[in-house]
């Protein structure tokens, strides 16, 4: 079959002109439009100036809201072939896209002009731009919001796309008005026809680079390739520019690779001890505000406050503008308090994330007992790959449920497949955990085990079924009713 592309304006006077670059406004549309980078990614181009629409398998708040008051037109699946009623410029394809889905066989049939969400970020708004790029395994979110909430602070509207809903922000992205741009540089591949990291289309003048362990094995085969994907970040900041490191023998190894730019190791310029930051002969150089609870947060805090002096902010400011932080939704996320019974919502999927939750909410309240709720929900945790080292996460949880969905091939409690993989004894767990493969189940019998002064911690990187307001909704109409 022949392509009949869709004639555009530039095609009609058979101007050569790239699409992907075009500075004129344009239709764009988006697939996987309902994810946040990607809503972000149309928020910005509405603000340009930009007719866009978006294709996405299912729509749910917060980011439905946002594409509906934005006034974006949406189609739901990607099993049919839209492209004659919607006719865009140009299609921004997400990597949630594959060869072999409907909509991308007929884009690329009609020979539409296609490009990933960060190629078209990267061209069209960074390239004009200071950019902040906040990179690393774990808390890259929050060290990007806290970044924009110092910025703001101090009265600098800098753009800004955040993997996350950003507590005291009504978006997760703007195009700002200011010369920076602030962005979460996710390590994940880019699209389906592009399998590199996300962060290399950004070109960061300010990088950081919190920590680096191994995850996302769908994707990457060890921690090495891992570590050289986070050093191509590092060969693009240019000479003038900052390259923020934080401490770890990961992290130094990517360091050893080579650095061309300005760079700042945490550790060496700066020194932490408990809330108190100090100068290397180890004066006081700001403290760390009261509003942060955990180790990892200190850490965020002190990435974000260094790489906002390329702002010019100073370490002071940037604690000050810190106690005002409210956190981003998902984060050890305080949902309620019922009867004393204290609730959050964390997306810890990894093993280290895992522990640096429970601990920060042991350090809180000692005498309190955490409860943990996990699922294995990510597809590096589904595949096995950190089966050794769950058992030791939860050791500051006085009681564990964990989810097992028929996905899981592996057993929690013994270890991997014993045929092939060495077994892990029980009794590695503080607490041997209760494994459930029924969320009904797993939610009744929670509720029997909590009583007053418990703190739950409910940690998966998705929606968990709805767990979190079905806890809810049953303790306060147990509590209000009795």
């Amino acid at each position: 079959m022949m392509r009949q592309p869709f004639k555009r304006c530039w095609q009609i006077v058979n101007i050569p002109i790239n699409p992907v670059t075009l500075s004129l406004t344009m239709h764009i549309h988006f697939v996987g439009i309902c994810g946040t980078f990607m809503a972000g990614l149309a928020r910005i181009a509405h603000a340009l100036g930009h007719e866009v629409s978006g294709s996405d398998a299912a729509f749910y708040p917060p980011m439905s809201h946002q594409l509906a008051e934005m006034g974006v037109t949406t189609y739901h699946g990607y099993d049919k072939d839209i492209w004659a009623a919607v006719q865009p410029d140009l299609v921004v394809v997400g990597n949630v896209c594959k060869r072999g889905m409907p909509l991308i066989e007929s884009m690329l049939m009609h020979g539409l002009p296609y490009t990933s969400g960060a190629a078209w970020l990267g061209e069209q708004v960074l390239k004009q731009r200071h950019v902040f790029a906040l990179a690393g395994t774990h808390g890259k979110t929050t060290t990007t919001a806290m970044l924009i909430h110092i910025l703001y602070q101090q009265g600098i509207a800098a753009g800004y796309l955040v993997g996350g809903v950003m507590q005291g922000f009504d978006h997760s992205a703007a195009l700002g008005e200011s010369d920076y741009f602030v962005i979460e540089a996710d390590e994940y591949d880019t699209a389906y026809f592009d399998k590199r990291p996300k962060f290399v289309h950004y070109a960061p003048d300010t990088l950081v680079i919190g920590n680096v362990e191994f995850d996302h094995a769908d994707i990457y085969d060890d921690l090495q390739q891992i570590q050289r994907q986070f050093h191509y970040a590092v060969r693009l900041v240019p000479p003038q520019g900052t390259v923020i490191f934080g401490t770890g023998d990961t992290v130094d190894a990517v360091r050893a690779k080579g650095v061309w730019s300005a760079q700042i190791q945490v550790g060496e310029t700066v020194l932490r001890q408990g809330n108190q930051l100090l100068h290397p002969d180890g004066s006081l150089l700001a403290t760390l505000p009261d509003n942060l609870i955990g180790e990892h947060n200190y850490s965020n805090a002190l990435h974000a406050a260094l790489a906002a002096q390329s702002a010019g902010v100073s370490m002071t400011d940037s604690m000050a503008a810190l106690a005002s932080f409210k956190g981003v939704k998902r984060r050890l996320e305080a949902l309620a308090c019922i009867n004393g019974i204290t609730i959050y919502d964390d997306f810890a999927h990894h093993p280290t994330a895992i522990a640096m939750t429970l601990a920060a909410l042991k350090k809180q309240a000692p005498n309190k007992r955490v409860i943990s709720v996990f699922e294995p929900r990510s597809n590096t945790m589904q595949m096995g790959v950190h089966r050794d080292s769950l058992p030791a996460a939860f050791v500051d949880s006085d009681k564990t449920f964990i989810y097992r969905d028929a996905s899981i091939s592996w057993d929690i409690l013994g270890g991997a497949d014993k045929a092939t993989h060495p077994a892990i004894n029980s009794d590695v767990w503080a607490t041997a955990p209760l494994i459930y493969d029924n969320i009904a189940q797993l939610l009744a019998d929670l509720i029997d085990t909590l009583r007053p002064d418990d703190t739950v911690v409910i940690m998966s990187n998705g929606h968990f079924f709805g767990l979190h307001e079905q806890l809810i909704s049953t303790l306060r109409d147990t509590y209000d009713s009795a």
